[in-house]
């Protein structure tokens, strides 16, 4: 069963792809919340046909203990464009189903509000399977501890190779999920782009744009972050030597396969924490902290890759601790990003960190002598997935996050983020934070 408003005859095309969609439930609200209308997917999900919901507000498929999440949903998408969220849903029979939707604000060409578009996919089982998966790999670990014989050692270090290897062969298969699922995507957003022409052009090409972005990131959070969690476990424990000794060659390779999966997980969690920032859900943990040390352990993760590239990399810093009262995980994240972002940008020479407590702040500067960014840019280069070498032809990897979360997070700090730049010449960013007394 499906309802919608008359609009061009492209909207019948849109119509039909939608409805087509199964394992989605895909609806629209108006701007109060009143469901106007519902594809098979959704009827298949919830149990409710087209007829039973049409007009229904959206707080039917909440528990009754949750209703207000409801109304809080709505709010943030209203007022920030999207929501994205994950809890208990409730079908028409009464059974609970753990679910992942995404909630996007529609407006007209003039700007006004039309309503919301609803998207949600069930997630049970695999929630169901997370859980039994990291049980099971408790219970190996502590099995293969517990077996430190000889013989045992070689044995048990063959079974985590292989599970290793099938972790890997996971990861394969999943990334190419993921790109077929981009290139339907792809297809599915140049129909849809056809389809709207007659009706809005505009307003076709920013949508698709906005549910690709959305798409992407849940994909991206429930189908990499846990296989590469897995990978860098199970690399730790055969590296702690606790099923058997390694030789140089398996130390080696071990650390070649742990570099690449804490890569990965760093380029995920630079896109998971964005988007916690920007759902108002990144909390600030203060504690006491020796920005000191903290400094100088993002230096030493960086050493290597700068390394590589032939640059230096010096640290200019009082011998004595510097004690803030902070977040230290947020602290390293925003050095670790503009230490990381320095060192990519520069070819020649090297990267250099100064801090200086001075002035009831904590001052902290990166600087590095790679290409620079011209003045003009200096308004857009905190701005998220954009860089200053995309408007040069110069394109360098990298997903235009580091800058834009490490702004954010030191915002949230109660700190700021200045740059400094001549093209040719290098580039400064200053980290300034307040202080406090141990």
């Amino acid at each position: 069963y499906f309802c919608v408003m008359e609009l061009a005859d492209g909207v019948e095309l849109y119509r039909l792809l939608v409805q087509s969609v199964q394992d989605y439930a895909i609806y629209a609200l108006d701007p109060r919340g009143r469901i106007v209308s519902w594809n098979e997917g959704a009827q298949r999900l919830k149990g409710y046909t087209g007829a039973e919901v049409i007009g229904q507000h959206l707080s039917l498929f909440y528990p009754p203990t949750d209703k207000d999440l409801c109304d809080r949903a709505l709010s943030i998408a209203f007022a920030e464009g999207r929501f994205e969220g994950e809890g208990w849903r409730v079908r028409k029979d009464g059974s609970r189903f753990w679910a992942n939707a995404i909630i996007t604000s529609l407006h007209g060409p003039s700007g006004e509000h039309l309503g919301f578009v609803k998207v949600t996919r069930d997630l049970t089982e695999r929630r169901a399977a997370e859980e039994r998966r990291i049980a099971d790999a408790a219970r190996v670990a502590s099995e293969e501890t517990a077996r430190r014989d000889a013989e045992a050692n070689a044995h048990e270090l063959q079974l985590l190779v292989d599970k290793l290897e099938d972790q890997m062969l996971e990861l394969e298969q999943q990334r190419e999920e993921l790109q077929t699922l981009t290139e339907e995507l792809t297809q599915t957003n140049d129909e849809l782009q056809d389809a709207m022409k007659a009706a809005d052009v505009a307003r076709a090409d920013a949508d698709s744009a906005n549910q690709a972005k959305s798409l992407f990131l849940a994909v991206t959070s429930h189908e990499l972050r846990t296989p590469i969690n897995a990978i860098i476990g199970y690399t730790d424990l055969m590296s702690d030597e606790i099923v058997g000794t390694l030789n140089e060659v398996q130390r080696r390779h071990l650390g070649r396969v742990r570099m690449s999966a804490q890569h990965l997980l760093a380029l995920i969690e630079n896109v998971l924490t964005l988007s916690r920032i920007e759902a108002r859900r990144e909390v600030v943990q203060v504690t006491n902290t020796d920005v000191c040390a903290i400094t100088r352990e993002s230096a030493e993760l960086l050493t290597p890759a700068a390394a590589a590239k032939g640059l230096w990399l010096r640290l200019e810093m009082p011998e004595e601790p510097c004690w803030l009262r902070t977040d230290a995980t947020k602290v390293k994240q925003v050095l670790i990003n503009l230490i990381s972002n320095a060192v990519k940008f520069t070819d020649e020479g090297g990267v250099a960190l100064k801090l200086v407590p001075a002035n009831g702040t904590v001052r902290i500067d990166v600087r590095d002598t790679g290409i620079g960014i011209p003045r003009s840019s200096f308004d857009q280069v905190f701005e998220a997935y954009w860089r200053a070498t995309q408007e040069r032809g110069n394109p360098r990897m990298g997903t235009g996050l580091g800058l834009s979360v490490a702004k954010r997070l030191a915002e949230m700090l109660g700190g700021s983020i200045e740059v400094a730049s001549a093209v040719g010449i290098g580039s400064t960013f200053t980290l300034l934070l307040p202080a406090s007394e141990r």
